[in-house]
């Protein structure tokens, strides 16, 4: 693995590594990483490999990310996948394959760069200096502001976890990209890794970085990463919360909780699963698929079908473990999960009763628009751009993916109207802010919402009961009034003084979630 000589990265870089790396072919691990100087290869970087515990590894560890393209893909020679991983104090962690050949250009970066290589082979190389190969364990610490390009060799594909440390200050500056005739050289002039490097200890695979949560963690619960597979084999990602000092031996009450449109586990449904775990309920926060860490390809696809079937999924978890009363299970609903979670319940009578909190109509507002403005002439125009971009994705293979913020904005930008500026506020500021969240979808995901009409049968719900929560000033109230009108009893109504949409995410500056309610509610109703 590393060994690195400044001790403000070693904590950062062997974290990443231990919590997003569980899926490596790492063997033999006795001893954690020491915090010592030895001497290396190479003047300024420090690279490491050991071969007899590092099993060979080809396939991509992660599923690739987003085609680095516009000024992102200025950066490299061929093509190379991204995907942001996450981020911390004074750190940007990521995912980067190369297809075989393709490289950086020569940079540098004004702050320190962690490389780590998690499938195959590829080149590093600082300016003035023998490339080096570079295989599976292998790292680097790459130093500030020396001029270096890494990438695949010709005949492998190449794949590396990235550390930038202090990403609101770090800058890169881009030179001429390596030559056809410097690449083709670089096996009579490389310098193989051959330092061994010490081993870790891999933590527990079930293990949940706080770090990565966007609210503080109880010490009153034990939370657990989780993965199963719903019905279209798509694994699922979750965080399973539960009271420190719950009976285990006993069966207990259980939710499935799911995000707003856009969201993660890592946002409101994880907030929403420690206080009900705090209040006596096994609750499961997930990814949908597509999304987040869940499976799924092309990332942030948007299905109303799959979304509707990933509750059903979480259901199927639930009622598989020793310490859930599987005729005890609810859901509940955030944004648009309100709507996938009453569609799920209208079919899954295993869902035994079911709450909602800002809840959005995603069907609706994709094929009637916010506040039933969109007329018919712009429903057909957007088709038809839709069906049109559906030639440039099965073309290039490549489904467009929305922008990823890499860092949350310190304020709202100008020009956008209340309800995007209220969406910015949560998903692009620090309140909000997570790597994995994106508040936009491929651009194909629009035709099975303009097809897919949720919440039709809602009245065939009863006798199961639905609770309803909603902002007082939330823009999107009427999705939930409208829903409240449709369905039978029992049916319950809440509304939140002085809350907006948002506020019900996380609770807002007012504690405005009405946790007391939901508690009242699934006690009654999983007796």
């Amino acid at each position: 693995m590393m060994r690195i000589n400044t001790s403000k990265l070693l904590p950062v870089f062997g974290l990443i590594l231990g919590l997003l790396l569980l899926t490596t072919s790492i063997a033999g691990c006795t001893s954690p990483v020491q915090n010592e100087t030895e001497p290396i290869g190479v003047d300024t970087a420090s690279v490491k490999s050991d071969e007899n515990t590092v099993e060979a590894k080809t396939e991509p560890v992660f599923e690739k990310g987003m085609l680095a393209e516009g000024p992102l893909g200025q950066m490299f020679q061929g093509d190379v996948w991204v995907k942001m991983l996450g981020s911390g104090d004074g750190y940007n962690s990521y995912d980067v394959i190369f297809s075989e050949g393709a490289r950086t250009h020569w940079h540098s970066h004004t702050e320190i760069q962690l490389l780590y290589i998690l499938s195959g082979e590829g080149w590093y190389q600082e300016e003035g200096k023998p490339a080096q190969l570079l295989r599976v364990g292998d790292s680097v610490e790459i130093p500030a502001n020396v001029t270096h390009w890494h990438g695949a060799t010709a005949d492998s594909s190449f794949e590396h976890l990235g550390v930038t440390m202090n990403p609101e200050s770090e800058q890169t500056e881009r030179f001429d990209p390596v030559s056809d005739e410097e690449y083709a050289n670089l096996a009579a002039n490389a310098q193989e890794n051959v330092y061994p490097s010490p081993e870790i200890v891999m933590p527990d695979p079930g293990y949940v970085d706080p770090e990565t949560l966007t609210f503080e963690l109880s010490d009153d619960v034990t939370v657990q990463k989780v993965t199963y597979k719903n019905r279209f084999g798509i694994e699922l990602a979750g965080h399973l919360y539960y009271a420190k000092d719950l009976d285990l031996s006993e069966k207990h009450p259980a939710i499935v909780i799911g995000p707003p449109y856009g969201g993660v586990k890592e946002q409101g449904p994880g907030i929403y699963a420690q206080d009900m775990a705090r209040r006596g309920f096994v609750a499961l926060a997930f990814d949908p698929s597509y999304n987040g860490e869940s499976g799924g390809e092309p990332r942030h696809t948007a299905s109303p079908e799959i979304f509707v079937e990933d509750f059903s999924a979480g259901v199927d978890f639930l009622g598989t473990r020793d310490f859930v009363d599987r005729e005890k299970i609810g859901a509940i609903g955030i944004c648009g999960s309100g709507g996938f979670a009453i569609t799920a319940t209208e079919v899954d009578p295993r869902i035994k009763a079911v709450a909602t909190a800002s809840m959005y109509d995603i069907s609706s507002m994709t094929r009637d628009g916010f506040g039933y403005t969109m007329t018919d002439e712009q429903r057909a125009a957007t088709l038809e751009s839709v069906a049109e971009g559906r030639y440039e994705t099965f073309e290039s293979g490549y489904a467009r993916q929305p922008e990823t913020p890499r860092a949350p904005a310190d304020s709202v930008p100008e020009g956008l109207n209340p309800v995007m500026s209220e969406f910015f506020e949560y998903y692009s500021m620090e309140r909000g802010f997570h790597p994995n969240a994106l508040p936009g979808f491929t651009a194909s995901s629009t035709m099975g919402f303009m097809n897919f009409p949720m919440m039709n049968y809602i009245d065939t719900i009863s006798p199961r009961p639905i609770l309803f929560i909603m902002g007082e000033n939330a823009h999107s109230r009427y999705y939930t009034e409208e829903a409240y009108e449709k369905a039978a009893e029992p049916k319950e109504l809440v509304i939140v003084p002085g809350a907006r949409h948002i506020d019900l995410y996380d609770g807002g500056d007012n504690n405005y979630i009405p946790f007391d309610k939901l508690e009242e509610f699934f006690n009654q109703y999983l007796e």
